[in-house]
């Protein structure tokens, strides 16, 4: 289904993505390495297995709880809070071309502040996507299971998905394990729920 593409879910707090080792052809996602993180990379998990975990948890949590609902006033807050943040990251990044462009900058304080500044937007869009959370399960079947179930496996888009686990689940970690690769093992798995 490929619905965790992007999600930050990894044991070094990196993004994991989407490939096909071509040796198996199994889809998987993967740590991908980063210079300027060297613990970072390395870590893979068969895309199959974790996206199916992932789909009963959160047809699970829907199915046996009430979600609270937000006040317009806190969402309206919050979201203009995380668009501050991501415009004046975006005003940044114009900044930095500019002054690298006219030879007020280095190539590493350049590349130093635009990594600072995709950082910046990348959180204040993950901001968005947790105050949107009274969004995300608009017109959801809260409390019915098999509902929840045919929505999850043929009604909802890969998008919506992201939403509603961006909306439920603060911190899903893959860790990693030396003795089986890739291959997916649920104990891998650490999944916190946000309240």
């Amino acid at each position: 289904m490929n619905f965790l593409r992007f999600v930050d879910i990894s044991a070094c707090r990196s993004f994991l993505v989407t490939t096909v080792y071509k040796k198996c052809h199994t889809p998987s996602y993967v740590c991908k390495p980063h210079a300027a993180y060297p613990d970072r990379g390395g870590l893979s998990v068969s895309r199959p297995g974790l996206d199916q975990l992932v789909g009963e948890v959160i047809i699970e949590r829907l199915a046996h709880t009430t979600l609270p609902t937000a006040s317009g006033d806190d969402d309206r807050d919050g979201v203009s809070a995380a668009m501050g943040r991501i415009t004046a990251a975006r005003q940044r990044l114009e900044d930095l071309a500019r002054d690298y462009g006219a030879g007020v900058l280095s190539r590493a304080e350049f590349h130093a502040g635009r990594t600072a500044a995709q950082a910046a937007i990348r959180d204040g869009e993950q901001a968005l996507g947790k105050v949107n959370r009274s969004s995300a399960l608009k017109g959801v079947p809260v409390g019915d299971h098999a509902a929840l179930r045919a929505a999850w496996d043929a009604e909802w888009t890969v998008p919506q998905m992201r939403a509603i686990i961006t909306a439920l689940i603060d911190t899903l970690i893959v860790h990693p394990d030396p003795n089986c690769g890739s291959r997916f093992r649920p104990e891998r798995v650490e999944i916190t729920m946000k309240a």
